[in-house]
């Protein structure tokens, strides 16, 4: 985001850095609802010359944040907007699932990579990319197996309120 769009003397302030010429900040948020179980990172970085880098990076496995005052894992989006001064924002969502090894795959991986190439030799192939229609306004599809789990990562773009944002629900994709 344009760097005149955040707030970054009010970010500073309220989070009380004692070193501001650092040019980039990873706060801890903790949750309520289920304390060392889950929490959220958030990075923002002032590193590029015309634009500020924001992410907010949530977990479903224990972290060492406890909070005692807000924000709090379900509200630090909400907080962060604070600083933001535009309504809507262009965002990326990444989301990652787990699946147990009772989870069956239509394409059996892994499976031997067939190469020439004596480097490669042995190789294994343990993942695909796959490329959904259009009109899922998925940009990326990635299905991995593991030893114990198979996981589906999927990234796409929206535009999101962020003083809306709830972390429990469902976004449509643009």
């Amino acid at each position: 985001m344009p760097n005149e769009k955040f707030d970054k003397e009010a970010f500073l302030e309220i989070t009380k850095v004692a070193d501001k010429s650092k040019l980039a900040y990873v706060l801890s948020f903790g949750s309520t609802e289920k304390p060392k179980e889950q929490h959220a990172h958030m990075y923002v970085d002032f590193r590029g010359k015309d634009n500020v880098r924001l992410r907010i990076t949530y977990h479903n496995f224990g972290g060492d944040e406890e909070d005692t005052s807000a924000p709090y894992m379900e509200d630090c989006a909400q907080w962060l907007s604070g600083f933001i001064k535009e309504e809507e924002i262009s965002a990326e969502i990444n989301a990652g699932y787990d699946f147990d090894e009772s989870f069956s795959l239509v394409i059996a991986l892994p499976f031997p990579l067939l190469t020439a190439k004596e480097d490669l030799a042995g190789s294994q192939v343990t993942g695909i990319r796959i490329q959904l229609p259009r009109r899922m306004n998925i940009k990326t599809a990635i299905l991995q197996r593991g030893k114990d789990e198979t996981s589906l990562y999927l990234d796409t773009k929206i535009k999101l309120k962020l003083k809306e944002f709830d972390l429990d629900r469902s976004y449509a994709v643009d």
